[in-house]
């Protein structure tokens, strides 16, 4: 599956100087009419995969607990905070902002992308 996504990488740095790289990986859906024009096209978030830096050999490990951060990614600067300071967040957690708007949870791998307004009419 991650074969036919595209993939963007980023860093990004916990309020306690952890390093944390990001996989991000999206894939490109599109729908055609029965006459094989194109009806809409739109990427969706499939994974995620995340990587902590150990602090003695500066590697890269792959994880699926960060703890009691979450890590809020789109085109622009990533960042990361301790959700115990931020009631509402759901800790070990990615939120993104890209192709669309949604959470990922770390450990099931359960993603959750909300809703935009338009997407409430789209199956009339």
């Amino acid at each position: 599956m991650l074969d036919k996504c595209s993939m963007t990488n980023h860093l990004v740095e916990s309020p306690c100087g952890e390093l944390f790289f990001i996989k991000w990986y999206t894939q490109c859906i599109h729908k055609e009419d029965e006459d094989g024009d194109l009806e809409f096209i739109h990427s969706s978030t499939k994974r995620f995969m995340v990587f902590r830096q150990d602090g003695m050999s500066k590697d890269f490990c792959y994880t699926e607990d960060i703890g009691d951060l979450c890590i809020f990614l789109s085109e622009s600067e990533a960042f990361c905070v301790k959700t115990s300071l931020y009631p509402g967040l759901k800790p070990n957690s990615i939120y993104y902002l890209g192709p669309r708007l949604g959470s990922y949870d770390l450990a099931s791998g359960t993603n959750s992308p909300f809703l935009y307004p338009f997407d409430l009419f789209s199956e009339f």
